[in-house]
């Protein structure tokens, strides 16, 4: 009985209150799909630029590094 007098309160709370509830059909994120592999790898670049730009910067301190190193 405790159940649904908890219920029942709940429901009340809800009505008096005039609380939103969040929608019910939330709409999916979708992946883009690409059909050309260029045009996919372009994208996958662009959004991970700024890894992508540590990870140039640091391969090309190792290779100054190196050929200093060399010489």
């Amino acid at each position: 009985m405790k159940l649904f007098e908890f219920l029942s309160n709940l429901d009340k709370l809800y009505s008096d209150n005039k609380v939103e509830e969040p929608p019910v059909n939330i709409p999916k994120v979708c992946n883009e799909k690409y059909t050309d592999i260029k045009e996919y790898k372009r994208q996958y670049y662009l959004k991970n630029y700024l890894i992508y730009k540590e990870r140039n910067r640091l391969y090309r301190e190792a290779k100054k590094a190196e050929r200093k190193k060399t010489i």
